[in-house]
């Protein structure tokens, strides 16, 4: 009898699932909860693997604890069949279904079926420059879904461990795939370069494992876990032979079900009642890119070109404070398509803008931190956040990014700003650490557009409250209020204040809180 290997007549696939596999209850957290990567355990590696090398590189790490096997569901609760796919919907991995990838196509039409939807719905805006970026890897297309499982395609998603960005990098792996990270900038939150060092990551963890399934496993749980498994059983030859009597999580036990739910559903939408994919907001990922000096805020380049400022941001995630770094060479922007000439004109009408935000101090002999700091009336925090510097280490011959404060021209602390050739209103602000608001306030304008070049206008004093970083949180099953602000070091009544909740609020798993970092 021929068995498809995607999927079988509902009875036959019953009959042969309900010998081979009997299925357990897991309680699987929500879908869109960022997952928890491990760092790569060693750097990346050609096609041709010696498998020593990872016994020993893995010798040091710590066993992952065995979990509690869960209770064996009744037969009579477990989910019903799934019936075939659409003849035309082709998959470039091959899996056959089974109660496991049954439970989660099952939940994600279901109780979850409202998130998911949406999820998928936004993650069709970038799905296709991933798969192409996959395909010339040679890299199954259908894996483009692990971003989606990972962060729900939000460039922004970060763990609580601390894995941010599209593919839910730790900062090890990132480093290891050469993405920068820093103060400044945060490349696992850029879509190409993140989804080249997905792909890099996958194709090396296909070269070890030479099994796609097993290759997202390790993706989940790191490598060398994977691989000490299968060592310590040797009758494991597919990921469908790990068992959670096996010392390994329950997430990765999940893991690979769930990709294969969401591939499923993804490619038969209609079938299961989800909404068709629309690719015509795929257009708003398409840039140019342009050099533009140091400080060149995002949002003076969205007043530009009259565009949102969330469309900008987007284009550029990885830079974490939406503005340029500090660096001689400037720093490459995307913009919208055919916008790149217009943004080159600006910055060069910016003038001396680098000059009046920082100068340049060469490190001499004998020179500190603390000494810099002092003769420039100057925190030595200041001068570590703009040179992105961690401890007091500097070297004789160092360039220096010094901010320039702008002197107070009378008694009353008031100051002054000159308006020049290309300046805007929210850069102003921006500039002097106060809000629009205050400015037009202060100096009688009613609209952002009225000011115009040489007109002098009174700044008052800046606000010392800074705004913290800000992160999407997506609740998982368990979760309270009470444990989230434990989890953030924040009170629940900054989260409640934050959310607009109510002190009774119930929150449920998948609902997105705003939590807002120190």
């Amino acid at each position: 009898m021929m068995i498809s290997r995607v999927y079988l007549p509902l009875l036959t696939l019953s009959i042969i699932i309900g010998c081979s596999y009997t299925p357990h209850e897991i309680p699987p957290p929500s879908c869109f909860s960022p997952e928890m990567n491990k760092p790569a355990i060693f750097k990346p590696i050609e096609p041709v693997i010696d498998l020593n090398i990872i016994t020993q590189t893995t010798a040091n790490i710590e066993d992952v604890e065995t979990e509690a096997e869960t209770p064996a569901e009744d037969p009579a609760e477990t989910p019903e069949t799934v019936s075939p796919l659409e003849q035309n919907a082709l998959h470039d991995i091959d899996f056959e279904m089974n109660n496991r990838i049954q439970w989660w196509i099952k939940r994600f039409t279901g109780p979850d079926k409202r998130y998911f939807r949406a999820t998928l719905a936004g993650f069709d805006t970038i799905r296709p420059a991933m798969e192409k970026i996959l395909e010339n890897y040679g890299i199954p297309k259908d894996l483009v879904y692990i971003c989606m499982i990972e962060s729900g395609g939000r460039p922004n998603a970060i763990s609580p461990t601390g894995a941010t960005g599209y593919w839910q990098f730790t900062s090890g792996t990132a480093k290891t795939y050469k993405l920068v990270i820093n103060s400044w900038v945060d490349e696992r939150r850029d879509l190409t370069k993140s989804t080249h060092a997905a792909a890099r990551y996958l194709k090396n963890l296909h070269a070890i494992f030479n099994d796609w399934l097993l290759a997202g496993a390790a993706y989940n749980a790191g490598e060398g876990n994977i691989y000490r498994i299968m060592k310590k059983y040797p009758e494991i030859d597919t990921f469908w032979d790990i068992s959670h009597t096996m010392p390994i999580k329950h997430e990765t036990l999940d893991y690979i079900p769930k990709l294969i739910a969401t591939i499923v559903l993804a490619k038969n939408r209609a079938y299961y009642g989800l909404d068709e994919s629309d690719d015509r907001n795929t257009a708003d990922l398409a840039y140019e890119t342009v050099r533009v000096p140091s400080f060149t805020y995002l949002d003076d380049i969205a007043d530009l070109l009259k565009v949102p400022n969330k469309q900008i941001a987007i284009m550029n995630a990885d830079l974490i404070r939406q503005c340029t770094p500090p660096s001689d060479k400037g720093h490459e922007i995307k913009v919208p398509p055919g916008t790149a000439e217009a943004v080159s004109r600006f910055v060069e009408n910016m003038g001396s803008r680098k000059a009046k935000d920082a100068k340049t101090h060469v490190v001499k002999k004998g020179e500190t931190l603390t000494r810099i700091a002092k003769a420039n009336s100057l925190s030595v925090k200041e001068i570590r956040e703009l040179n992105g510097i961690k401890g007091d280490d500097i070297t004789i011959g160092q360039k220096l990014m010094l901010p320039v404060t702008e002197k107070k021209v009378e008694k009353s602390g008031k100051r002054t700003h000159t308006v020049a050739k290309g300046d805007t209103l929210s850069g102003i602000s921006r500039r002097y650490g106060v809000s629009m608001d205050d400015i037009m306030d202060a100096n009688k304008i009613k609209t952002p557009k009225s000011i115009r070049p040489k007109m002098v206008l009174k700044i008052p004093p800046k606000e010392h409250d800074p705004s913290p970083r800000q992160i999407q949180y997506t609740v998982k099953k368990g979760d309270t209020i009470w444990s989230i602000s434990r989890r953030f070091e924040v009170t629940t009544g900054e989260i409640l204040k934050w959310n607009k909740l109510k002190p009774k609020a119930e929150i449920h798993p998948g609902d997105e809180l705003t939590i807002k970092s120190r």
